[in-house]
């Protein structure tokens, strides 16, 4: 029997094609971006089986979340923010249960240092031109190296070298001034 939906086989037809096409979708991105991902993870987290621990929660983030990520290049970037912004929690949620085992009521010196210094970080970046913070920032906070800085930015190895070298230059002036 038929109504004006379209027959119950002809529907779920249309939903096991819909399912396969995002577990197509999805087997897509876990085969381009899981090493960038652990990569990620591992830098940020410190270890390897934290490090798959947090990348197979990021995957399963991006598979609730899968009609989100935008197509194309666009993904790259919104999986690497994703996996940021998990391991940030992580890091800050462990942080939080270290110092309720301890009783801290703040933070230790040593954190205190570390966000003095990323403020400094930023107030600097926030001086120099776009390309030059942006080129900065992925080279010393998310640590990538040169290649990897290119390739996301879309410019030359050498170009990339270039702007870190003025970078380096003018952070090492307004550190030498403090």
């Amino acid at each position: 029997m038929s109504d004006a939906y379209g027959s119950g086989a002809a529907m779920a037809g249309r939903r096991a094609d819909s399912v396969a096409a995002r577990e197509a979708r999805f087997a897509a991105l876990y085969r381009e971006f899981w090493p960038g991902v652990h990569r990620r993870c591992r830098r940020f987290l410190r270890g390897d089986s934290l490090a798959e621990d947090a990348a197979q929660e990021v995957f399963l983030k991006l598979m609730a979340h899968l009609d989100e990520i935008p197509p194309g290049e666009a993904a790259s970037r919104w999986i690497q923010r994703v996996t940021s912004n998990y391991c940030f929690n992580y890091l800050r949620d462990e942080k939080r249960r270290y110092d309720a085992r301890l009783g801290l009521s703040c933070a230790p010196e040593h954190f205190i240092d570390t966000v003095a210094e990323r403020e400094l970080v930023r107030k600097f970046i926030a001086r120099v031109p776009g390309d030059l913070g942006l080129i900065g920032w992925l080279n010393h906070v998310d640590e990538l190296d040169q290649a990897d800085i290119a390739e996301r930015l879309q410019l030359s190895r050498r170009t990339v070298a270039a702007r870190l070298s003025l970078f380096n230059a003018r952070a090492r002036r307004v550190l030498r001034s403090l």
